[in-house]
Protein backbone atom coordinates (compact mmCIF):
# COMPACT_ATOMS: atom_id res chain seq x y z
CA UNK A 1 0.00 0.00 0.00
CA UNK A 2 1.48 3.28 -1.15
CA UNK A 3 2.15 6.04 1.92
CA UNK A 4 1.80 9.62 0.71
CA UNK A 5 2.82 12.88 2.17
CA UNK A 6 1.18 14.48 5.05
CA UNK A 7 1.48 17.71 3.25
CA UNK A 8 1.47 16.79 -0.34
CA UNK A 9 -1.93 13.70 -0.21
CA UNK A 10 -1.32 13.38 -4.10
CA UNK A 11 2.70 13.00 -3.52
CA UNK A 12 4.23 9.26 -2.67
CA UNK A 13 6.21 9.69 0.35
CA UNK A 14 10.09 9.37 -0.22
CA UNK A 15 10.83 9.90 3.70
CA UNK A 16 9.61 8.65 7.04
CA UNK A 17 10.16 10.11 10.24
CA UNK A 18 11.26 7.47 12.81
CA UNK A 19 11.15 10.20 15.93
CA UNK A 20 7.40 11.92 15.10
CA UNK A 21 6.30 9.51 12.84
CA UNK A 22 5.85 11.78 10.04
CA UNK A 23 5.65 10.98 6.09
CA UNK A 24 7.25 13.45 3.77
CA UNK A 25 8.20 13.90 0.11
CA UNK A 26 11.40 15.30 -1.41
CA UNK A 27 10.09 18.89 -1.32
CA UNK A 28 9.26 18.48 2.21
CA UNK A 29 12.82 16.95 3.45
CA UNK A 30 15.68 19.59 4.55
CA UNK A 31 18.89 18.36 3.20
CA UNK A 32 22.03 18.63 4.38
CA UNK A 33 25.66 17.73 2.23
CA UNK A 34 28.85 16.52 3.79
CA UNK A 35 31.88 15.59 2.39
CA UNK A 36 33.23 12.21 3.64
CA UNK A 37 36.92 11.17 2.15
CA UNK A 38 36.08 13.12 -0.85
CA UNK A 39 32.51 11.68 -1.63
CA UNK A 40 29.47 13.96 -0.54
CA UNK A 41 27.26 12.45 1.53
CA UNK A 42 23.65 13.30 1.71
CA UNK A 43 21.20 13.22 4.94
CA UNK A 44 17.53 14.15 4.78
CA UNK A 45 16.16 16.06 8.35
CA UNK A 46 12.75 16.29 9.59
CA UNK A 47 11.01 19.82 8.71
CA UNK A 48 9.26 18.64 12.25
CA UNK A 49 11.71 17.36 14.56
CA UNK A 50 15.16 17.91 12.68
CA UNK A 51 16.14 14.42 12.75
CA UNK A 52 17.78 11.95 10.62
CA UNK A 53 15.11 10.81 8.47
CA UNK A 54 14.54 6.76 6.82
CA UNK A 55 14.03 6.24 3.25
CA UNK A 56 10.89 4.26 2.69
CA UNK A 57 12.29 2.70 -0.29
CA UNK A 58 11.97 2.72 -3.90
CA UNK A 59 8.22 0.63 -4.32
CA UNK A 60 6.34 3.33 -2.97
CA UNK A 61 7.76 5.76 -4.79
CA UNK A 62 7.03 4.25 -8.33
CA UNK A 63 3.71 2.86 -9.98
CA UNK A 64 3.15 -0.73 -10.95
CA UNK A 65 5.03 -1.58 -14.88
CA UNK A 66 1.22 -2.42 -16.06
CA UNK A 67 0.31 1.70 -15.29
CA UNK A 68 2.79 3.09 -17.56
CA UNK A 69 3.35 0.65 -20.29
CA UNK A 70 3.84 3.47 -22.95
CA UNK A 71 6.74 4.42 -21.17
CA UNK A 72 8.41 1.07 -21.95
CA UNK A 73 8.02 1.53 -25.47
CA UNK A 74 8.91 5.39 -25.75
CA UNK A 75 12.22 4.41 -24.19
CA UNK A 76 14.45 3.49 -26.93
CA UNK A 77 12.96 7.05 -28.83
CA UNK A 78 15.98 9.29 -28.03
CA UNK A 79 18.43 10.65 -31.07
CA UNK A 80 21.11 8.34 -29.46
CA UNK A 81 19.47 5.39 -29.31
CA UNK A 82 18.01 5.85 -32.47
CA UNK A 83 21.40 6.59 -33.62
CA UNK A 84 23.08 3.74 -32.60
CA UNK A 85 20.56 1.43 -34.00
CA UNK A 86 20.48 3.42 -37.06
CA UNK A 87 24.40 3.29 -37.76
CA UNK A 88 24.25 -0.63 -36.81
CA UNK A 89 21.27 -1.02 -39.43
CA UNK A 90 23.52 0.79 -42.50
CA UNK A 91 26.38 -1.64 -42.09
CA UNK A 92 23.83 -4.59 -44.35
CA UNK A 93 24.20 -1.38 -46.97
CA UNK A 94 28.34 -2.58 -47.17
CA UNK A 95 27.91 -5.83 -47.52
CA UNK A 96 25.74 -8.91 -48.46
CA UNK A 97 23.56 -9.52 -45.78
CA UNK A 98 23.09 -13.00 -47.26
CA UNK A 99 26.54 -14.13 -47.72
CA UNK A 100 28.81 -14.56 -44.69
CA UNK A 101 30.23 -10.87 -43.94
CA UNK A 102 26.61 -10.16 -43.69
CA UNK A 103 25.99 -13.32 -41.28
CA UNK A 104 29.25 -11.43 -39.23
CA UNK A 105 28.07 -7.70 -39.09
CA UNK A 106 24.72 -9.84 -38.27
CA UNK A 107 25.98 -11.41 -35.13
CA UNK A 108 28.43 -8.04 -34.19
CA UNK A 109 25.29 -5.89 -34.23
CA UNK A 110 23.54 -8.59 -31.92
CA UNK A 111 25.97 -8.30 -29.33
CA UNK A 112 26.52 -4.57 -29.29
CA UNK A 113 22.59 -4.63 -28.88
CA UNK A 114 22.43 -7.04 -26.13
CA UNK A 115 25.68 -5.26 -24.40
CA UNK A 116 23.74 -2.02 -24.28
CA UNK A 117 20.27 -3.77 -23.63
CA UNK A 118 21.95 -5.76 -20.61
CA UNK A 119 23.20 -2.13 -19.35
CA UNK A 120 19.59 -0.64 -19.59
CA UNK A 121 18.47 -3.77 -17.47
CA UNK A 122 20.99 -2.97 -14.94
CA UNK A 123 20.35 0.94 -14.55
CA UNK A 124 16.66 0.43 -14.44
CA UNK A 125 17.27 -2.26 -11.99
CA UNK A 126 18.95 0.73 -9.93
CA UNK A 127 15.72 2.96 -10.44
CA UNK A 128 17.22 5.09 -12.97
CA UNK A 129 14.60 5.40 -15.87
CA UNK A 130 16.29 7.44 -18.54
CA UNK A 131 18.91 5.57 -20.64
CA UNK A 132 22.25 4.79 -19.70
CA UNK A 133 24.75 7.12 -22.04
CA UNK A 134 26.74 4.67 -24.82
CA UNK A 135 29.92 3.74 -23.08
CA UNK A 136 28.47 3.73 -19.29
CA UNK A 137 29.91 0.11 -19.61
CA UNK A 138 33.86 -0.92 -20.48
CA UNK A 139 34.72 -3.22 -23.76
CA UNK A 140 36.05 -5.82 -21.60
CA UNK A 141 33.20 -5.98 -19.16
CA UNK A 142 30.90 -5.77 -22.30
CA UNK A 143 32.51 -9.01 -24.13
CA UNK A 144 31.83 -11.00 -20.72
CA UNK A 145 27.92 -9.87 -20.35
CA UNK A 146 27.97 -10.47 -23.92
CA UNK A 147 29.30 -14.09 -23.48
CA UNK A 148 27.33 -14.58 -20.59
CA UNK A 149 24.04 -13.90 -22.04
CA UNK A 150 25.16 -15.90 -24.92
CA UNK A 151 26.07 -18.88 -22.91
CA UNK A 152 22.75 -18.74 -20.98
CA UNK A 153 20.75 -19.21 -24.29
CA UNK A 154 23.25 -21.56 -25.40
CA UNK A 155 22.99 -24.07 -22.01
CA UNK A 156 19.01 -23.44 -22.19
CA UNK A 157 19.11 -24.79 -25.77
CA UNK A 158 20.38 -28.42 -24.85
CA UNK A 159 17.23 -29.13 -22.16
CA UNK A 160 15.19 -28.58 -25.37
CA UNK A 161 17.42 -30.87 -27.43
CA UNK A 162 17.05 -33.75 -25.02
CA UNK A 163 13.85 -33.91 -24.48
CA UNK A 164 13.97 -33.37 -28.65
CA UNK A 165 15.87 -36.74 -29.03
CA UNK A 166 14.21 -38.71 -25.99
CA UNK A 167 10.79 -37.34 -25.37
CA UNK A 168 9.38 -36.67 -28.37
CA UNK A 169 8.36 -33.61 -30.33
CA UNK A 170 5.17 -32.89 -28.65
CA UNK A 171 6.66 -32.95 -25.11
CA UNK A 172 9.88 -31.27 -26.40
CA UNK A 173 7.44 -28.42 -27.00
CA UNK A 174 6.34 -28.63 -23.68
CA UNK A 175 9.70 -28.44 -22.20
CA UNK A 176 10.37 -25.51 -24.61
CA UNK A 177 7.80 -22.86 -23.04
CA UNK A 178 8.54 -23.91 -19.64
CA UNK A 179 12.39 -22.67 -20.27
CA UNK A 180 10.90 -19.33 -22.30
CA UNK A 181 8.58 -19.07 -19.55
CA UNK A 182 12.00 -19.04 -17.11
CA UNK A 183 13.77 -16.94 -19.38
CA UNK A 184 12.66 -14.05 -18.06
CA UNK A 185 13.14 -14.94 -14.62
CA UNK A 186 17.14 -16.40 -15.03
CA UNK A 187 17.94 -13.06 -16.95
CA UNK A 188 16.98 -10.71 -13.49
CA UNK A 189 19.28 -13.55 -11.81
CA UNK A 190 21.40 -13.02 -14.20
CA UNK A 191 21.68 -9.38 -13.52
CA UNK A 192 21.06 -9.15 -9.74
CA UNK A 193 24.00 -11.96 -9.17
CA UNK A 194 26.24 -11.57 -12.00
CA UNK A 195 26.73 -15.50 -11.96
CA UNK A 196 25.88 -17.80 -14.69
CA UNK A 197 25.34 -20.78 -12.89
CA UNK A 198 22.98 -19.39 -10.25
CA UNK A 199 20.68 -17.66 -13.00
CA UNK A 200 20.54 -21.60 -14.20
CA UNK A 201 19.91 -22.59 -10.51
CA UNK A 202 15.86 -24.30 -10.88
CA UNK A 203 15.67 -23.48 -7.24
CA UNK A 204 16.64 -19.40 -7.84
CA UNK A 205 14.69 -19.21 -11.03
CA UNK A 206 11.50 -20.69 -10.02
CA UNK A 207 11.14 -19.67 -6.22
CA UNK A 208 12.15 -16.07 -7.89
CA UNK A 209 8.81 -16.23 -10.70
CA UNK A 210 6.75 -17.19 -7.55
CA UNK A 211 7.80 -14.28 -5.42
CA UNK A 212 6.98 -11.53 -7.67
CA UNK A 213 3.71 -13.71 -8.88
CA UNK A 214 0.85 -12.54 -10.74
CA UNK A 215 2.91 -9.97 -12.37
CA UNK A 216 5.47 -12.17 -13.60
CA UNK A 217 2.88 -13.78 -15.76
CA UNK A 218 1.72 -10.22 -16.90
CA UNK A 219 5.37 -9.35 -17.53
CA UNK A 220 6.01 -12.48 -19.74
CA UNK A 221 2.69 -12.11 -21.72
CA UNK A 222 3.96 -8.62 -23.06
CA UNK A 223 7.50 -10.18 -23.18
CA UNK A 224 6.46 -12.65 -25.90
CA UNK A 225 4.61 -9.97 -27.72
CA UNK A 226 8.06 -7.99 -27.75
CA UNK A 227 10.22 -10.76 -28.84
CA UNK A 228 7.84 -11.88 -31.40
CA UNK A 229 6.87 -8.39 -32.92
CA UNK A 230 10.77 -8.27 -35.01
CA UNK A 231 9.62 -11.43 -36.56
CA UNK A 232 6.09 -10.56 -37.02
CA UNK A 233 6.88 -7.09 -38.91
CA UNK A 234 10.16 -7.81 -40.87
CA UNK A 235 8.19 -11.02 -42.33
CA UNK A 236 5.50 -8.34 -43.51
CA UNK A 237 8.44 -6.51 -45.23
CA UNK A 238 10.22 -9.04 -47.27
CA UNK A 239 8.14 -8.84 -50.82
CA UNK A 240 8.76 -4.95 -50.28
CA UNK A 241 12.05 -4.13 -49.57
CA UNK A 242 15.56 -4.98 -50.97
CA UNK A 243 17.68 -7.44 -48.87
CA UNK A 244 19.87 -4.47 -48.15
CA UNK A 245 17.13 -2.41 -47.02
CA UNK A 246 15.52 -5.26 -45.54
CA UNK A 247 18.87 -5.67 -43.53
CA UNK A 248 18.64 -2.58 -42.36
CA UNK A 249 15.21 -2.23 -40.97
CA UNK A 250 15.52 -5.90 -39.11
CA UNK A 251 18.23 -4.37 -37.13
CA UNK A 252 16.73 -1.30 -36.23
CA UNK A 253 12.78 -3.40 -35.47
CA UNK A 254 14.86 -6.04 -33.52
CA UNK A 255 16.76 -4.00 -31.64
CA UNK A 256 14.23 -1.61 -30.38
CA UNK A 257 12.44 -4.36 -29.39
CA UNK A 258 15.08 -5.95 -27.10
CA UNK A 259 15.50 -2.58 -25.49
CA UNK A 260 12.23 -1.92 -24.75
CA UNK A 261 12.01 -5.63 -23.48
CA UNK A 262 14.84 -5.50 -21.29
CA UNK A 263 13.88 -2.30 -19.91
CA UNK A 264 10.72 -3.77 -18.50
CA UNK A 265 12.58 -6.90 -17.05
CA UNK A 266 14.79 -3.91 -15.19
CA UNK A 267 11.18 -2.34 -14.38
CA UNK A 268 9.97 -5.33 -12.82
CA UNK A 269 12.85 -6.26 -11.08
CA UNK A 270 12.72 -2.89 -9.37
CA UNK A 271 9.08 -2.71 -8.41
CA UNK A 272 9.32 -6.31 -6.76
CA UNK A 273 12.78 -5.48 -5.54
CA UNK A 274 12.21 -5.63 -1.80
CA UNK A 275 10.27 -9.70 -2.78
CA UNK A 276 12.82 -11.10 -4.27
CA UNK A 277 15.98 -9.81 -1.97
CA UNK A 278 17.26 -7.19 -4.03
CA UNK A 279 18.85 -4.02 -2.79
CA UNK A 280 17.92 -0.55 -4.50
CA UNK A 281 20.19 2.01 -2.68
CA UNK A 282 19.15 5.58 -2.51
CA UNK A 283 22.60 6.98 -4.39
CA UNK A 284 21.55 5.72 -7.63
CA UNK A 285 17.64 5.57 -6.98
CA UNK A 286 16.06 8.83 -9.36
CA UNK A 287 12.70 7.30 -10.30
CA UNK A 288 9.73 8.98 -9.49
CA UNK A 289 5.49 8.37 -10.40
CA UNK A 290 4.91 10.33 -13.40
CA UNK A 291 3.71 14.12 -13.22
CA UNK A 292 0.31 14.93 -14.05
CA UNK A 293 1.03 18.17 -16.03
CA UNK A 294 3.14 19.02 -18.57
CA UNK A 295 6.97 18.69 -18.13
CA UNK A 296 8.62 21.42 -15.69
CA UNK A 297 12.29 22.48 -15.75
CA UNK A 298 13.88 21.87 -12.49
CA UNK A 299 13.93 24.52 -10.11
CA UNK A 300 16.76 25.13 -7.57
CA UNK A 301 15.34 24.97 -4.00
CA UNK A 302 14.81 27.58 -1.64
CA UNK A 303 14.93 26.71 1.86
CA UNK A 304 13.43 29.59 3.37
CA UNK A 305 10.26 29.17 1.05
CA UNK A 306 10.36 25.49 2.35
CA UNK A 307 10.37 26.54 5.99
CA UNK A 308 8.09 28.59 5.45
CA UNK A 309 5.57 26.62 3.49
CA UNK A 310 6.33 23.84 6.02
CA UNK A 311 4.84 26.20 8.71
CA UNK A 312 2.09 27.10 6.97
CA UNK A 313 0.70 23.28 6.59
CA UNK A 314 1.28 22.62 9.85
CA UNK A 315 -0.84 25.31 10.78
CA UNK A 316 1.84 27.46 12.54
CA UNK A 317 0.86 31.33 11.10
CA UNK A 318 2.03 32.94 13.55
CA UNK A 319 5.77 30.98 14.00
CA UNK A 320 5.92 31.33 10.14
CA UNK A 321 5.21 34.99 10.00
CA UNK A 322 7.78 35.67 12.86
CA UNK A 323 10.16 33.77 10.61
CA UNK A 324 9.78 36.02 7.61
CA UNK A 325 9.92 39.10 9.80
CA UNK A 326 13.19 38.24 11.25
CA UNK A 327 14.59 37.47 7.56
CA UNK A 328 13.35 40.90 6.32
CA UNK A 329 14.55 42.69 9.14
CA UNK A 330 18.07 40.62 8.60
CA UNK A 331 18.57 40.91 5.08
CA UNK A 332 16.22 44.43 4.49
CA UNK A 333 13.98 43.07 2.43
CA UNK A 334 12.87 39.65 1.17
CA UNK A 335 14.89 37.59 -1.55
CA UNK A 336 12.11 36.17 -3.20
CA UNK A 337 8.31 37.18 -4.72
CA UNK A 338 7.20 34.01 -3.28
CA UNK A 339 8.09 35.06 -0.14
CA UNK A 340 6.78 38.52 -0.24
CA UNK A 341 3.29 36.93 -1.55
CA UNK A 342 3.45 34.75 1.66
CA UNK A 343 4.34 37.46 3.96
CA UNK A 344 1.56 39.79 2.81
CA UNK A 345 -0.71 37.22 3.61
CA UNK A 346 -0.27 36.69 6.75
CA UNK A 347 0.14 40.53 7.64
CA UNK A 348 -3.93 40.46 5.84
CA UNK A 349 -4.56 37.68 8.36
CA UNK A 350 -2.27 38.61 11.38
CA UNK A 351 -1.65 42.19 11.58
CA UNK A 352 -0.91 44.45 12.38
CA UNK A 353 -2.13 46.54 9.41
CA UNK A 354 0.52 49.21 9.68
CA UNK A 355 3.19 46.25 8.89
CA UNK A 356 1.26 45.58 5.98
CA UNK A 357 0.78 48.82 4.65
CA UNK A 358 4.78 49.90 5.25
CA UNK A 359 5.47 45.94 3.11
CA UNK A 360 3.16 47.14 0.24
CA UNK A 361 4.91 49.62 -1.66
CA UNK A 362 7.85 46.65 -2.22
CA UNK A 363 4.79 43.94 -2.55
CA UNK A 364 3.53 46.02 -4.73
CA UNK A 365 6.25 46.95 -6.86
CA UNK A 366 7.02 42.98 -7.56
CA UNK A 367 3.76 42.38 -8.30
CA UNK A 368 3.67 44.92 -11.52
CA UNK A 369 7.26 43.35 -12.50
CA UNK A 370 5.69 40.17 -12.93
CA UNK A 371 2.51 41.61 -13.99
CA UNK A 372 -0.30 39.90 -11.07
CA UNK A 373 -2.86 42.04 -12.30
CA UNK A 374 -5.26 40.88 -10.13
CA UNK A 375 -3.12 39.95 -7.06
CA UNK A 376 -2.03 44.01 -7.77
CA UNK A 377 -5.52 45.27 -7.43
CA UNK A 378 -6.29 43.11 -4.00
CA UNK A 379 -3.15 44.56 -2.63
CA UNK A 380 -3.57 47.85 -3.13
CA UNK A 381 -7.22 47.52 -2.25
CA UNK A 382 -5.92 46.03 0.90
CA UNK A 383 -3.47 49.21 1.23
CA UNK A 384 -5.66 51.52 1.04
CA UNK A 385 -8.69 50.00 3.17
CA UNK A 386 -6.02 49.93 6.15
CA UNK A 387 -4.85 52.82 5.57
CA UNK A 388 -6.54 55.58 3.24
CA UNK A 389 -3.29 57.88 3.17
CA UNK A 390 -1.43 55.05 1.03
CA UNK A 391 0.03 56.67 -1.90
CA UNK A 392 2.63 54.48 -3.72
CA UNK A 393 4.66 55.13 -6.21
CA UNK A 394 3.80 57.04 -9.42
CA UNK A 395 4.83 54.08 -11.52
CA UNK A 396 3.20 52.07 -9.31
CA UNK A 397 -0.27 53.79 -9.23
CA UNK A 398 -0.19 54.52 -13.49
CA UNK A 399 -0.24 50.37 -13.53
CA UNK A 400 -2.88 49.98 -10.73
CA UNK A 401 -4.77 52.36 -12.47
CA UNK A 402 -4.78 50.85 -15.83
CA UNK A 403 -5.46 47.09 -14.52
CA UNK A 404 -8.65 48.76 -12.48
CA UNK A 405 -9.89 50.24 -15.82
CA UNK A 406 -9.89 46.59 -17.44
CA UNK A 407 -10.72 44.69 -14.43
CA UNK A 408 -12.46 46.85 -12.28
CA UNK A 409 -14.21 50.09 -12.54
CA UNK A 410 -12.90 53.30 -15.23
CA UNK A 411 -14.34 55.90 -12.27
CA UNK A 412 -12.17 54.15 -10.07
CA UNK A 413 -9.29 54.05 -12.12
CA UNK A 414 -9.30 57.73 -12.53
CA UNK A 415 -9.20 58.20 -9.14
CA UNK A 416 -6.23 56.55 -8.80
CA UNK A 417 -4.38 58.40 -11.71
CA UNK A 418 -5.90 61.34 -9.72
CA UNK A 419 -3.77 60.38 -6.89
CA UNK A 420 -0.51 59.97 -8.94
CA UNK A 421 -0.76 63.29 -10.45
CA UNK A 422 -1.68 65.07 -7.26
CA UNK A 423 0.97 63.00 -4.59
CA UNK A 424 3.78 62.86 -7.67
CA UNK A 425 3.44 66.35 -9.58
CA UNK A 426 7.33 66.21 -10.66
CA UNK A 427 7.57 62.36 -11.65
CA UNK A 428 8.47 61.84 -14.98
CA UNK A 429 5.85 59.52 -16.04
CA UNK A 430 2.91 62.12 -15.26
CA UNK A 431 2.63 63.06 -18.97
CA UNK A 432 1.67 59.28 -19.62
CA UNK A 433 -0.52 59.35 -16.88
CA UNK A 434 -2.28 62.17 -17.62
CA UNK A 435 -2.76 61.12 -21.50
CA UNK A 436 -3.95 57.62 -20.02
CA UNK A 437 -6.27 59.40 -17.98
CA UNK A 438 -7.75 61.30 -20.73
CA UNK A 439 -8.08 57.94 -23.23
CA UNK A 440 -10.24 56.39 -20.32
CA UNK A 441 -12.78 59.54 -20.08
CA UNK A 442 -13.11 59.60 -23.61
CA UNK A 443 -13.52 55.57 -24.15
CA UNK A 444 -15.09 54.37 -21.11
CA UNK A 445 -16.86 56.68 -20.02
CA UNK A 446 -17.52 58.79 -22.98
CA UNK A 447 -16.13 61.99 -21.59
CA UNK A 448 -15.32 63.95 -24.14
CA UNK A 449 -15.16 66.72 -22.88
CA UNK A 450 -13.25 66.69 -20.00
CA UNK A 451 -10.76 64.20 -22.25
CA UNK A 452 -9.79 67.15 -25.04
CA UNK A 453 -9.56 69.70 -21.80
CA UNK A 454 -6.76 67.31 -20.17
CA UNK A 455 -5.38 66.42 -23.58
CA UNK A 456 -5.25 70.09 -24.40
CA UNK A 457 -3.75 70.52 -20.94
CA UNK A 458 -1.26 68.00 -21.42
CA UNK A 459 -0.11 69.89 -24.90
CA UNK A 460 0.41 73.18 -23.12
CA UNK A 461 2.30 72.10 -20.58
CA UNK A 462 4.50 69.55 -21.39
CA UNK A 463 5.05 70.51 -25.31
CA UNK A 464 8.48 69.00 -25.65
CA UNK A 465 7.41 65.60 -23.88
CA UNK A 466 8.03 62.38 -26.30
CA UNK A 467 4.41 61.25 -25.77
CA UNK A 468 3.30 64.87 -27.85
CA UNK A 469 2.59 63.43 -31.22
CA UNK A 470 0.22 60.58 -29.31
CA UNK A 471 -1.34 63.00 -27.97
CA UNK A 472 -2.00 65.19 -31.26
CA UNK A 473 -2.96 61.69 -33.47
CA UNK A 474 -5.18 61.14 -30.76
CA UNK A 475 -6.71 64.38 -30.41
CA UNK A 476 -7.42 64.29 -34.18
CA UNK A 477 -9.76 61.38 -34.31
CA UNK A 478 -11.77 62.68 -30.92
Amino acid sequence: MTTYCIHHPHEPAHWACPSCGGDFCNACVKTSTQRRNTVDRQTQFCPRCNRPMTWVGAKNAIVPYWERLPQFFLYPLTWPILGFLGLLGSLNFFVDPRGIPGIIIELLSYALILRYAYLSLVTTTRGDLSPPPMGGMPLGSSVIIVMKQTLLVFLLALPYSLALKYLGQTLAYGVLFLLILCLPAMVILLVTSNRVFRALNPNAFIRLAFRIGKGYLGMFGLLIILWGAPTLVVNRMVPLFSPHVLGFLTCVISGYYTLVSYHLMGYVTLQYHEKIGYDVEIEHFSAARPATGPAQPPQPEDPHLKQVTFLLKEGQLEEALTYLRDMKKGEKNLPTPALSDKYFALLQMLGPAEEMVAHGHAHLKGLITRDKKEEALSAYTACVEADPEFIPSAHTLYHVGLWTSDKRSPEKAIAILQRAVKHHPQDPMIPTIWFRAARILNDRLHQHEKATKLLQGLLKQFPEHEIIPQVKNYLSVI
